[in-house]
């Protein structure tokens, strides 16, 4: 029982520096490694939960200003897009899906990796308002967030081509965190959201402190290329998951 507690505080570390560092991650660290030693049913409520704080704190350590008409658009297509997407479930086969989208999500992980951009294409804020190619991708991504449970790989590859490091983990705190929201008020409603949970969430609280510290830290120091190349390789890894 106490083995349990360790891992999941040990992961809560390691998916808020990641958290910290790039404004994503927390999804993919934390299911990962908490669904070992716990119900995988409860580990997917506690990651929802975990998403909710690790947000807040992200929104006042972070202090890049975006345009509310630029990702509020965004994030509620997105927050649309995983409804319809978690709906398909029950029409579509999720395996032969995840094996396509991990297959196009290797390719984006890759050309992420390679790319260079060109001087001037990455720019040091956001633009005022989401165009429809913004919103579409945002409604696309929740779609796959909802049917397969990620769908960063979309996010970063299309948003990370003209924000630099700052705006663009900016703007994944913010996209995400209604998500977030809403996913957990839904567990709270069937009755998942159990005693047990908030447990866990307090084995949680030291390393969202000291994880996104260190890695709010680390984001600053790190180049912008240096970013993007450790953002590409966690691309690779998600996307290696699905087909694996």
């Amino acid at each position: 029982m106490e083995f349990e507690y360790l891992v999941i505080t040990i992961a809560g570390f390691l998916a808020f520096y990641i958290k910290g560092l790039m404004g994503i991650g927390t999804t993919t660290v934390l299911l990962s490694i908490t669904a070992l030693v716990i119900d995988p049913k409860l580990a997917i409520v506690l990651t929802a939960f975990a998403n909710i704080f690790g947000g807040m704190a992200m929104l006042k350590i972070d202090p890049a200003p975006i345009s509310k008409t630029f990702w509020i658009p965004i994030a509620a297509l997105m927050l649309i897009g995983s409804i319809f997407g978690a709906m398909a479930l029950k029409i579509v086969d999720s395996d032969v899906f995840s094996l396509l989208l991990g297959c196009v999500f290797i390719v984006l992980a890759l050309w992420f990796i390679l790319r260079t951009p060109k001087p001037g294409q990455i720019k040091d804020g956001t633009p005022d308002k989401a165009r429809a190619t913004d919103i579409f991708t945002g409604g696309v991504a929740g779609l796959a967030g909802g049917f397969i449970g990620i769908n960063v790989p979309i996010m970063a590859t299309y948003f990370g081509r003209f924000l630099n490091k700052q705006y663009l983990r900016r703007f994944f705190v913010l996209a995400y965190l209604p998500a977030a929201i809403a996913q957990t008020l839904t567990y709270v409603a069937n009755g998942l959201f159990t005693a047990q949970i908030l447990i866990y969430g307090l084995c949680l609280l030291p390393g969202l402190s000291i994880g996104i510290y260190l890695g709010n830290k680390a984001h600053y120091k790190i180049p912008e290329l240096w970013f993007r190349r450790i953002l590409a390789v966690f691309l690779l890894i998600v996307s290696l998951k699905l087909i694996l």
